[in-house]
């Protein structure tokens, strides 16, 4: 006579571990008798034995459909070997970008980054896991760098008075661009200081367009343009025209507005007059 095996009980706890988590139940009573196991996602009924069980959760089928309710699991073995950056990388790429930023151009960090790679390994230093390319590097300039610096900016001015140094251009590729510069007497520093504002992409360089460009961006860093009391442009008829212009649109807004013309335009101009009037060829 052949030997039975005996039947075991399901236990509630194994529902609890890692393995089981979201697919294993206990047979319905109705379903099965015999106390079995159930899979809640490939719909069958196990063996309530523990290696039956783990077995199952190992299958290729199970596996799969697992990760089709569970999409993040794909990911796990990539999550897995990511590169934790301590403060002290952060801070030295924030440090070699400001450096770029100030002193060189952009694409010069793509060598300038292996060369102190290099060095780090003989060191042993931090410069050894340095990552630094000009994509990230621009990226850290124009996402970190750029709106600190900015906000330091508005600190500084706040309610004072202050002028703008206006000068709209175009670049090669016929794209139009207003530079905006800021002069301000600095509290903090007791001197008068002149600092880059912002350059803003601009679709036409009417005296409205560019009226409403520097209102709004003065808006929008939080810059009351009440306290505008001066403006220094070139002399181009849109930017410091006597009756139809930036400047006299801004002084409808600020009335105690002054301008400010390019002593270096001025001068050509003098002299372009002078010598029409003075040498004779």
């Amino acid at each position: 006579m052949g030997k039975t095996e005996k039947l075991r009980k399901y236990r509630q706890c194994w529902e609890s571990e890692n393995w089981a988590k979201g697919w294993l139940r206990e047979a319905d009573a109705d379903a099965n008798k015999i106390g079995e196991a159930f899979c809640k996602i490939c719909r069958s009924f196990l063996r309530a034995h523990l290696t039956d069980l783990q077995r199952h959760a190992k299958t290729k089928m199970h596996c799969e459909k697992m990760k089709k309710l569970n999409p993040q699991q794909n990911n796990q073995t990539v999550l897995s070997n990511t590169i934790i950056i301590t403060n002290e990388q952060k801070e030295l790429d924030l440090k070699l970008s400001l450096y770029v930023a100030t002193h060189t151009s952009i694409k010069s960090i793509d060598h300038l980054g292996e060369i102190l790679k290099v060095i780090g390994k003989k060191n042993n230093s931090l410069l050894s896991n340095l990552k630094l390319h000009r994509t990230k590097c621009s990226t850290i300039i124009k996402n970190v760098i750029s709106p600190s610096l900015l906000e330091e900016l508005i600190l500084d001015i706040g309610t004072t008075p202050f002028s703008l140094i206006v000068d709209e251009s175009t670049d090669v590729s016929v794209i139009k661009y207003l530079c905006l510069c800021v002069k301000y007497f600095s509290t903090k520093n007791l001197c008068v200081k002149i600092e880059f504002l912002s350059i803003i992409e601009v679709d036409k360089c009417t005296a409205e367009a560019l009226n409403n460009h520097v209102c709004n961006y003065l808006k929008y860093i939080g810059l009351d343009i009440s306290n505008l009391v001066g403006i220094g442009t070139d002399g181009a008829n849109n930017l410091c025209g006597k009756h139809h212009s930036l400047f006299t649109l801004l002084k409808q807004k600020s009335p105690n507005l002054q301008i400010v013309r390019c002593i270096c335009h001025s001068l050509n101009n003098a002299l372009s007059k002078a010598t029409e009037q003075f040498l004779v060829i």
